[in-house]
């Protein structure tokens, strides 16, 4: 007899299949963005968040500037900008320009427009942190359908997954791993950089 699982709960049987009695969850459901607009970019996901730097809560106020393609996202704290985070929108992706301090070269697709869940797909370019030369990097970005349990929601999102590679000097390279959460209507609700930096929202 055929099992079918849409989702946790329990199941009814019907015929000779059992079915979940629970509806399946959203992020099951939603599972592309057609485009930039289903994201709403030009406009803030929320204004009061919290950053955890190495641990610690910071609450943070979240401010959105735009120039031209480049949307900027400000981390205030106290009213003194604490971080930043560059995006670039081009005709058919949405693109990592700067991380935390971190730029990229070329910038990074996180987004590419249909986004469907479980695409993948490499890069290959240059990052550089603060004084020190640019070094070689490359990535493999992969994406999921999951649903994000935060305050305003839950949400049903696109995660999108960074895995970095970058040339140290020695016989093995750097890894640094960078997550983004992204939700229709909704925008880009959570992000980390590694696992020192991460922004999310806070219940207002």
């Amino acid at each position: 007899m055929a099992l079918i699982v849409l989702g946790a709960g329990c199941l009814v049987k019907k015929g000779s299949v059992d079915v979940a009695a629970q509806q399946e969850p959203p992020a099951a459901r939603i599972l592309t963005l057609e485009s930039a607009a289903d994201l709403k970019l030009d406009a803030l996901p929320y204004t009061q968040g919290q950053l955890i730097l190495a641990g610690t809560v910071i609450p943070i106020e979240l401010q959105l500037k735009q120039k031209g393609s480049e949307i900027h996202y400000l981390l205030l704290a106290s009213g003194q900008q604490i971080e930043e985070e560059i995006y670039e929108l081009g005709p058919s992706e949405l693109l990592l320009r700067n991380a935390s301090g971190e730029s990229f070269t070329p910038p990074i697709p996180i987004l590419r427009f249909p986004m469907s869940a479980g695409r993948s797909w490499d890069w290959s370019g240059k990052m550089a942190s603060g004084p020190t030369p640019p070094r070689q990097a490359s990535a493999q970005v992969t994406s999921e359908g999951v649903t994000l349990n935060v305050p305003g929601g839950p949400y049903s999102s696109v995660l999108v997954r960074v895995k970095l590679e970058i040339e140290s000097g020695g016989p093995s390279a750097a890894e640094r791993h960078l997550s983004f959460w992204f939700a229709q209507r909704a925008g880009l609700v959570k992000r980390e950089f590694g696992s020192s930096s991460t922004r999310e929202p806070v219940a207002e």
